[in-house]
């Protein structure tokens, strides 16, 4: 009569694994996961553009739309938007703003700038009453956590946190 033999034990020799084995798939799992977090923060804009990376500011005259995080020396855009009381909107950027930010455009072009003590006011000529967007697109200089603020003449200050990075 033939012999039977037991198949697991043949299977049971074969799922042995070694430590090492052990090690180098937590290795490769810990590498997908840290791979993971760095596109889930990428995605969320931690690294750069994002929704992380956006944020609104809202008092009663002003409501500013800008970037909290940003790249040294690449383009950067704050929006502003207001509605108008009187024929001239002026908005004053601190020198912490004007430091930090080289603006290389208004959109509507601002029909006069004036520095102050504080920083410059651009002024625009307007109907009161008009709900008025304003566009600066400018270049940050210098890495680093700044704090920037910005206001309409007269009225509170907005301040804007800014993180620069390399």
């Amino acid at each position: 009569m033939p012999r039977r033999t037991s198949k697991t034990g043949n299977l049971n020799k074969d799922l042995i694994v070694s430590a090492s084995e052990r090690r180098s798939w937590w290795v490769e799992r810990a590498t997908w996961i840290g791979m993971l977090m760095i596109v889930i923060v990428a995605l969320s804009g931690g690294l750069g553009v994002g929704g992380f990376s956006h944020a609104i500011v809202t008092t009663l005259p002003l409501t500013v739309h800008y970037d909290r995080i940003l790249r040294s020396d690449s383009p950067s855009t704050i929006t502003v938007r207001a509605v108008a009381t009187d024929t001239m909107l002026q908005v004053e950027l601190d020198s912490i703003l004007s430091g930090v930010h080289t603006t290389t455009f208004f959109s509507p072009t601002p029909d006069g700038m004036s520095p102050t003590t504080a920083g410059s006011i651009a002024t625009w000529r307007v109907n009161p009453g008009d709900s008025v967007s304003i566009v600066a697109v400018s270049t940050v200089h210098g890495i680093g956590r700044h704090i920037a603020r910005l206001r309409r003449v007269p009225g509170e200050w907005i301040a804007l946190t800014l993180t620069v990075l390399p």
